[in-house]
């Protein structure tokens, strides 16, 4: 099941990239989900939809939020489209990128 997934990614124009998730996004699968993503060579603006697609628990919105920060980093700005009513309750809960729903911020180190 984790393997079962696919991120997709079209370039829409010469500045902007279209990232089509389709998975359910639990702990074991966060690893292939981060894959699928180019997190080098940033374009000015990034889609990432989330139409079919879900988040299960914290473990993914804490990876989904590393994929979203390392492309803000790298220059772009992220807009996140389409992510369904229970996966935007979670990221709204414990998530940080505004862009999903989550309270903005940044990590606080807990130590």
């Amino acid at each position: 099941m984790a393997k079962v997934i696919d991120v997709e990614s079209s370039l829409e124009a010469p500045d902007h990239r279209l990232y089509s998730a389709r998975v359910q996004l639990f702990f074991v699968s966060s690893i292939y989900f981060r894959a699928g993503f180019e997190l080098h060579g940033h374009l000015a603006r990034v889609t990432i939809d989330m139409a079919v697609a879900h988040i299960w628990d914290q473990s993914d919105v804490t990876v989904f939020d590393q994929v979203i920060r390392r492309l803000k980093l790298g220059g772009s700005a992220v807009e996140v489209i389409n992510l369904n009513r229970e996966s935007t309750d979670l990221f709204a809960r414990i998530g940080l990128s505004p862009e999903a729903g989550g309270r903005g911020g940044e990590p606080v180190a807990l130590h």
